[in-house]
């Protein structure tokens, strides 16, 4: 992002801090940084030397995808914390939390259909799913196993078959979807109904695939994992479901039910045309080889921790955080290489600027997001508090740390720009947050919004959880969940340079004001 650009969105007096900045102003005290200064001072910072592109790149093209407790998703946390420590940010280390699965990564993938013409098939392996070892070579049947009757017709005819398990596509979408900007009448409806953007605006929503409508059931029906165990048991040498989200070869992750037997996601055009062929008469005969590297125990995935320490107030904390982890598709950039970068860049402007920080400010790079918020979950546990009692009485154990966190700030939604602060419901603090929109003034930038629609469902519901402050930064959604989430498309050339660079001004400048605000952020009621 250009200077130039910042300086025609601001108003005219922090259009002139902006020029101190760049020669060279900086705040030297709390009594002489003003809100303005001191974005002033981050707004040079953040365009003269950034770097928010260069740690996205390390995250996704050279580490990614990163999937929770696989060898990349700890390099990724290796390289983090290299980088963060030669930033010069403080108490830099790693905290383990325990994992059901093992480490997992895909070294090797090749499908193909042989006959009755040779043609490539686009998938993905299920996550922690087993592989092969050697090319096999099967006859494809479809076999939707949904009944306990189903199984007595498939009995013993899946030896060695490579199995379509769900019905294609009813008919092909053409277009991923509109890339949404969220306008200033859109965020406003926000503000006055606490609907989030896409239940008022349902004509913009990602267009949902439509599949062949199958027979209702009656009686006894089979779960996903019971019809997996039959196919595994009957010695299907394959898996194959029909990617339920994209178009022109975009893959999503699929799903992993018994992953005792190889399981693939593939491309709902390449599964349709063998779903047809099969469905019309034509034998299909395909090849495929995976190869899977997994541990024999549970890996132990980490959680990557960073400070600013604070002056008067340094035992209180403000926290920001990203999931760095992803699903095992594409190189996880919009999810969440690109959060991550950003909260990342927000440390190293705020180091940079040496702008003064009454409260030690903690960044959390979490991981096993993907898996139900895991590492956030537990460092809550082991340093803020748990929930505990019967549903509709439980209480709080607060833990050592629970006193002091005054606001954690989340960022999980893509390379959108930042639009709103969404409170997840802590009325109370609406009027600081809009004041200090007001303040900076961060309408320069985009951001004008206090809105209260429940949040992502990101980690920032592990704070809520137990009554402390989360915000969400909520951001234009432009084509997160039409293109890249969870999808194969999700890489770096998804990513918006000029977004991620504004995002980490935002953050700098919110996370710098809460570290200086007069009090604790208030308190969800």
């Amino acid at each position: 992002m250009e200077l130039s650009w910042i300086l025609m969105k601001m108003t005219p007096c922090a259009c002139g801090l902006a020029v101190l900045a760049l020669f060279g102003f900086r705040p030297l005290s709390a009594q002489g940084s003003s809100p303005r200064s001191a974005l002033a001072a981050i707004v040079h910072e953040a365009t003269a030397q950034s770097e928010v592109m260069s740690t996205a790149h390390w995250f996704s093209d050279v580490y990614g995808p990163r999937l929770t407790g696989s060898p990349l998703d700890s390099m990724a946390r290796v390289w983090a914390m290299k980088r963060m420590r030669e930033w010069g940010l403080s108490n830099v280390h790693a905290e383990p939390f325990v994992f059901p699965w093992s480490s997992w990564m895909t070294e090797r993938f090749h499908m193909a259909v042989r006959a009755p013409v040779p043609f490539a098939v686009t998938g993905v392996p299920a996550a922690w799913s087993i592989g092969t070892d050697s090319l096999v070579k099967s006859a494809v049947v479809i076999a939707s196993i949904r009944t306990p009757a189903d199984t007595v017709e498939w009995r013993g005819k899946l030896q060695g078959k490579a199995v379509l398990v769900s019905p294609p596509l009813e008919g092909y979408m053409l277009a991923p979807g509109p890339s949404v900007v969220l306008t200033t009448s859109m965020l406003d409806q926000m503000v006055r109904t606490g609907e989030p953007w896409h239940i008022t605006h349902p004509d913009l929503a990602s267009p949902i695939n439509r599949f062949r409508a199958t027979p209702e059931v009656k009686g006894p029906r089979l779960s996903a994992l019971e019809a997996t165990r039959f196919l595994h048991r009957q010695g299907a040498s394959l898996i194959m479901r029909a990617s339920e989200r994209g178009v022109g070869g975009n893959v999503d992750t699929g799903v992993w039910w018994d992953v005792s037997i190889p399981q693939v996601s593939v491309s709902s055009d390449d599964y349709s045309r063998m779903y047809r062929l099969v469905e019309r008469g034509t034998p299909v005969e395909m090849e495929f080889e995976i190869r899977n590297r997994s541990s024999s125990a549970p890996a132990t995935p980490f959680n990557v921790l960073a400070e600013l320490p604070g002056t008067d107030r340094r035992a209180e904390v403000v926290m920001l955080g990203a999931h760095l982890d992803s699903w095992n598709v594409g190189t996880g950039a919009t999810d969440n290489a690109a959060g991550a970068a950003v909260m990342m860049e927000a440390m190293r402007i705020l180091r940079a600027t040496g702008l003064p920080l009454r409260r030690t400010v903690r960044l959390a790079l979490w991981s096993g997001e993907e898996q139900g918020n895991l590492g956030s979950s537990a460092y809550s546990k082991a340093h803020l508090g748990t929930m505990t009692g019967p549903r509709g009485a439980r209480v709080l154990v607060p833990g050592p740390e629970h006193s002091r966190l005054s606001a954690y700030f989340n960022l999980d939604s893509g390379t959108g720009a930042i639009r709103a602060l969404d409170t997840y419901g802590n009325g109370a603090a609406t009027p600081v947050l809009e004041r200090w929109l007001r303040e900076l003034p961060l309408d320069s930038l985009g951001i004008a919004h206090v809105v209260s629609v429940g949040g992502q469902g990101s980690d920032a519901a592990e704070f809520t959880a137990i009554g402390l402050p989360a915000f969400e930064f909520m951001q234009d959604p432009l084509t997160y969940e039409s293109v890249s989430h969870h999808r194969t498309a999700d890489t770096f050339d998804r990513l918006v340079p000029e977004n991620l660079q504004r995002n980490a001004i935002i953050v700098a400048a919110i996370v710098y004001l809460a570290a200086n605000h007069e009090a604790l952020m208030p308190r969800k009621q």
